[in-house]
């Protein structure tokens, strides 16, 4: 198999010396690899570092200068370039074990049929953890994902190309486009990995997770504070009505009956929510409440955005669709 490895990248140079040795040290021919980097206007080393270490390793390397902002733009420009059978979607702070090819490789024989593969996160043992980081470890893509889960994390999720240019074909185009001013500040609005997964169990394709190819997710400490949690979730909370939109297409029934599904789903979160909040308020649990707080009024304030575009979603996305 050939892969092609994607960095996404804007100012990234903390960590990426180690990522992209990472990348270019796993245990397969390097002949085999391409190092594909979609860069946003960095005007740091980042680029430069990627180059020098790819060209030391003989590896394809390849520079995509994107001029418009955002996560998915740049994705999609990556993906669209990608020679490999399979890309791996690797973010600036993701440091793979040696071995994650090659257990993704094992799984991916028996699985043909899958458009999206999750991996594990292990959290960097450098860092100091909060009390409250194992209770939402799964926020920072940290430890493994419950069986028959329809995503995965972005963070070195492998994308099957094949299933991508069918996606493209049908004129496939993220609604979601996560941005972030810089790595310590919260994301703007994230989910764009929810999307795709959805996009391509749309398609036809399966979404699973193997917990033998793992990470350590890098990312700084600065992180690791309750103001950023909270804001970074506030973000990534906005975008459920447009993901529910996707869940809600799995059904085949007329536009207006899937919307008032969507909508009940959208209801449903909001209303379990609030009873969480209510508990969490006579416990006097801050965090799960403020939590529950932000949940509750970014999901709703979201819907009420989102509301006129359900029936432009659905005639874009209906393309995509493979009924039973």
């Amino acid at each position: 198999m050939k892969y092609s490895i994607i960095l996404c990248t804007f100012n990234s140079q903390r960590v990426i010396k180690e990522v992209i040795e990472s990348a270019v040290n796993q245990q397969i021919k390097k002949n085999d690899l391409e190092i594909i980097l979609a860069d946003y206007k960095s005007i740091d080393d980042t680029v430069n570092i990627v180059k020098k270490i790819s060209n030391k390793n003989n590896i394809k390397f390849t520079k995509l200068s994107i001029k418009k902002k955002g996560k998915s733009n740049l994705l999609v420009s990556a993906l669209d370039f990608a020679k490999g059978e399979y890309a791996i979607i690797l973010d600036d702070d993701n440091i793979l074990f040696s071995n994650f090819i090659k257990e993704a490789e094992k799984f991916l024989k028996k699985n043909k049929n899958v458009g999206c593969l999750g991996s594990q996160g292990i959290v960097d043992k450098k860092l100091f953890l909060p009390s409250w980081f194992d209770k939402y470890k799964s926020h920072y893509a940290i430890g493994t994902i419950p069986q028959g889960s329809d995503w995965v994390w972005g963070a070195c999720s492998i994308i099957k190309i094949s299933a991508w240019k069918s996606l493209r074909v049908c004129k496939f185009q993220f609604y979601i486009n996560p941005t972030r001013k810089k790595h310590t500040e919260p994301i703007s609005q994230g989910g764009e990995d929810g999307e795709l997964a959805l996009a391509m169990i749309l398609n036809g394709y399966k979404v699973k997770f193997n917990s033998k190819q793992k990470f350590i997710h890098k990312f700084s400490q600065d992180r690791l504070n309750q103001n950023f949690f909270l804001n970074n979730f506030k973000g990534t909370s906005e975008s459920i009505p447009i993901l529910e939109i996707y869940r809600t297409l799995k059904y085949n029934l007329t536009v207006n009956q899937l919307k008032l599904i969507w909508i009940f789903r959208i209801l449903k979160i909001i209303l379990y929510s609030l009873i969480k909040l209510i508990i969490n308020l006579i416990l006097i649990k801050k965090l799960e409440l403020e939590y529950n707080f932000i949940l509750i009024i970014s999901v709703l304030k979201s819907f009420l955005e989102k509301k006129g575009l359900f029936h432009k979603m659905y005639n874009n996305l209906i393309k995509i669709k493979k009924f039973d």
